[in-house]
């Protein structure tokens, strides 16, 4: 018998049914497919494999559809879990510190500009706006200094002033406190 498919083609049926003169094998053709061309097998025969091929996969997209189903039911499922966990889920709560953090971070910098702002108006109410001396004569930067001299002498006479009284005032509670120490001995 002739080899077909690289099996020897044996059986009943083979020895009633001889190879007869095959055409050349097409290129898309599976060993299968010269073999029945060279044994000549019935109709029914390849309808029937073909028959059974189409029910392995209808009964496959049948299985397949149900574990569809399924997953889809247990999808559902952890989603109505979830659901019932409560208002804050964990992706929820992870959205809200980091809204949370930009907005302390925008307050951050707000807050930090106000108060460079304050200590800025504060410094140029002390101090003063400053002068431009890059581009001046001899004269303007003298009067400046003049400006600045008669300033620096005013801050430091306020300055022993407030000094003073706060000897003072220290010398009073200390007074005053002699003088409770005093009456509380007494009763």
């Amino acid at each position: 018998m002739e080899r077909c498919g690289g099996a020897r083609a044996t059986g009943a049926w083979s020895e009633r049914h001889p190879p007869q003169s095959v055409p050349a094998r097409h290129a898309d053709w599976s060993p299968l497919d010269s073999c029945l061309l060279q044994h000549q097998v019935p109709d029914s025969i390849t309808h029937n494999n073909m028959a059974d091929d189409e029910a392995k996969r209808a009964k496959q997209a049948d299985i397949d559809r149900k574990r569809a189903e399924v997953r889809k039911r247990l999808e559902e499922t952890a989603k109505a879990k979830k659901a019932k966990k409560g208002f804050m889920t964990p992706e929820r709560k992870k959205k809200l510190r980091l809204l949370l953090r930009k907005k302390a971070a925008e307050e951050l910098k707000k807050e930090q500009e106000r108060k460079a702002a304050e200590r800025r108006r504060i410094i140029d109410e002390r101090c003063g706006k400053p002068k431009n001396i890059d581009d001046a004569n001899e004269d303007t930067i003298k009067r400046v200094l003049r400006d600045y001299h008669a300033r620096i002498s005013t801050l430091e006479d306020e300055k022993f002033d407030l000094e003073y009284a706060v000897k003072k005032k220290d010398f009073e509670i200390s007074d005053l406190n002699a003088q409770v120490n005093d009456l509380r001995g007494k009763l």
